[in-house]
C-alpha cells in the first residue's frame, strides 16, 4: 500500500523561505517614502537630489557583487545556511539605515542590503525547486512575485505615515521573523546527496514529503541520487556557455529581456513613485497613490499567475511591453505639459496615477515574472548556473543604471524626457520579443532546448562541442 504523504512542510518552507524576498521587497519600496523625508530641509541628514538618487540605485550595485560567491557557498555550505544567512546583512542593513547620520552610511547600507539581495534572489529559487515535488512545484514558484510586492506595499503604506527611524525599526522584523522561522526548515535532499549524506537525505526527503518510511522515498530517491551524479559528471562552465549556438541564442534572448524589463523603468517607478506623484501637480495625494500603486501590483500578481500557461509567454510579453511604452509615453506627455504648459493640465491631473497604474499592471503581468521563468526553461541543466550569473550580473547592472539616469535625466532636462527614453526603449523591446522570442508555452524542455539549436550558422552547426553540450545534456530536464 502507498504512503498518501503530505505537501504541508514544503509549502511552510516554500513560504518561510520567500520571507527573504518580501524583506528584498521592503528595500526596493523604502526610497519612495523616505527619500522625500530626506530632501527636505529639516532632514537630520539633508541629501540633495543626486544622493537621493545614489541611495536608490546603490541597492542595484549591490546585487553585482552577489552571483558568483553565492555559487560557491550553496555548493559548499549548503541551500539552507546561505539564504539563512541573508538575514544577518539584511539586519544590518536595516541597522544602519536606521542610525544612518551621512550620506555615506546610507551609501553603505544600501550596497549591504543589494549584496544580501543578490544573495537571496540567486540561492531561494535553488532551495525552492529542490524541496517541492513536481505537482506543486508551479504554486511554490508563484509565492516570490507575490512577497516582493507585499514588501514593497508595506512601505508604501506605512512609510509616509511614521517616522523615518520608526520606519526602519519596523522593517527590522522580518529579518528577524525570516530567521527565526527559516531555521527550522530542512536542507534540501539534492545538497545533501551531493555530500554523500544519504541518510540525512532520506530523513530530509520523508519530512518534506510527510512519510514516515524510507521505503515510501526510496523510488524518489534514487531518481535524486542519479540527477546529482549525472550534474557533477557535466558540470558545464563559461566556455561550455559561450561555444554553443544554442546557449549563446538562449544568453541572448533572456539578456534582451532583462535589459527590457529594467529599462522600461521598473525599479525607479518603485523606488519614485512617491517624489513622481508630488511633481505631477495632482490633486490626489501623492502617498495615497503610491499605495494604490502598490495594492494594484500585489493584486496583479496573485490574479495573473494563473494566466501564463494559458495565454503563453510570448503573447503576455508583448502586451506587456507595448503596455509599458504606450502608458509611459502617455505620462511623459503630461509632465511635459506640466514643464511647458501648466495650464493645460489642470483638467487632466488624473492622468498620472492613472498611467502609472496602466503601466504597473501590464508590466506586472509580463516584464516583471516572465524574464526569469524563460531563464529557466531555455538553458541546459549543465550551464544553467552559468547562465543565470552571467544574467544576475547584467541584470544588475542596468537596474543601477536606469535608477541613476532617471534622477540624473530628470534633473537636467525634465521627468517628461526619462518618461519617453523608457517608452522608446520598451518600444525597442516590444520589437525584440517579436521577432526574436520563441513561444515555449506547453512545450517539453527538451524542444525548447532543440528550437534554440535549430538554424545554427554552419561554422557553429558542425562544432561537435554544440551537439555534446546541447543534444546531449538537454535530455537530463
Amino acid at each position: 500500500m502507498t504512503e498518501e504523504g503530505s505537501t504541508r512542510l514544503q509549502f511552510i518552507a516554500a513560504f518561510s523561505a520567500t520571507i527573504a524576498y518580501l524583506i528584498g521587497g521592503t528595500f526596493l519600496g523604502w526610497p519612495s517614502p523616505s527619500i522625500p523625508k530626506l530632501l527636505a530641509a529639516d532632514s537630520h541628514i539633508a541629501l540633495t537630489a543626486d544622493e537621493g538618487s545614489w541611495v536608490a540605485a546603490l541597492a542595484s550595485f549591490g546585487m553585482l557583487f552577489a552571483p558568483l560567491p553565492t555559487g560557491y557557498l550553496v555548493d559548499v555550505l549548503g541551500r539552507k545556511p546561505t539564504l539563512a544567512f541573508t538575514a544577518l546583512p539584511f539586519l544590518a542593513s536595516w541597522l544602519m539605515v536606521t542610525f544612518a547620520r551621512s550620506a555615506a552610511e546610507l551609501y553603505a547600507s544600501r550596497v549591504l542590503a543589494g549584496l544580501a539581495l543578490g544573495m537571496a534572489f540567486t540561492v531561494g529559487p535553488v532551495y525552492m525547486g529542490e524541496i517541492a515535488e513536481d505537482r506543486v512545484r508551479g504554486a511554490v514558484g508563484t509565492v516570490f512575485q507575490v512577497m516582493i510586492n507585499l514588501g514593497t506595499l508595506f512601505e508604501y503604506s506605512v512609510g509616509p505615515y511614521v517616522s523615518y527611524a520608526h520606519l526602519g525599526m519596523a522593517s527590522m522584523v522580518f529579518p528577524v521573523l525570516f530567521l527565526l522561522s527559516f531555521v527550522w526548515m530542512p536542507e534540501t535532499p539534492y545538497f545533501l546527496l551531493s555530500k554523500n549524506r544519504r541518510e540525512a537525505a532520506e530523513k530530509s526527503l520523508m519530512r518534506l514529503r510527510g512519510k514516515k518510511t524510507p521505503e515510501s522515498v526510496k523510488e524518489e530517491l534514487d531518481l535524486m541520487q542519479m540527477a546529482v551524479e549525472m550534474q557533477a559528471k557535466e558540470k558545464g562552465s563559461f566556455r561550455d556557455l559561450i561555444g554553443s549556438w544554442g546557449n549563446m541564442k538562449a544568453l541572448m534572448i533572456v539578456l534582451g529581456l532583462m535589459v527590457t524589463q529594467h529599462f522600461s523603468g521598473i525599479i525607479p517607478m518603485l523606488s519614485f513613485v512617491t517624489i513622481i506623484f508630488l511633481k505631477s501637480g495632482s490633486s490626489i495625494d501623492a502617498n495615497i497613490s503610491a499605495i494604490i500603486f502598490g495594492v494594484v501590483q500585489l493584486v496583479i500578481s496573485i490574479v495573473s499567475s494563473g494566466l501564463v500557461d494559458k495565454a503563453g509567454r510570448r503573447p503576455l510579453l508583448l502586451v506587456s511591453a507595448a503596455g509599458c511604452a504606450i502608458s509611459l509615453t502617455v505620462e511623459g506627455l503630461y509632465f511635459y505639459l506640466a514643464q511647458h504648459y501648466i495650464e493645460y493640465t489642470a483638467s487632466i491631473d488624473w492622468l498620472p496615477i492613472t498611467c502609472l497604474l496602466v503601466y504597473i499592471i501590464t508590466y506586472t503581468l509580463g516584464l516583471g515574472p516572465l524574464p526569469w521563468a524563460i531563464a529557466g526553461e531555455v538553458f541546459p541543466n549543465n550551464v544553467k548556473g552559468v547562465a543565470v550569473a552571467v544574467v544576475s550580473m547584467v541584470n544588475a547592472i542596468c537596474g543601477f543604471v536606469a535608477t541613476k539616469l532617471f534622477q540624473v535625466i530628470g534633473d537636467r532636462k525634465g521627468s517628461f524626457l526619462a518618461f519617453w527614453i523608457f517608452a522608446g526603449c520598451s518600444v525597442v523591446g516590444t520589437v525584440f520579443i517579436a521577432l526574436f522570442l520563441p513561444e515555449t508555452k506547453g512545450k517539453s524542455l527538451l524542444q525548447i532546448t532543440e528550437e534554440m539549436n535549430a538554424r545554427a550558422p554552419v561554422h557553429l552547426n558542425k562544432n561537435k562541442a554544440d551537439e555534446n553540450s546541447n543534444e546531449k545534456h538537454v535530455t537530463r530536464f
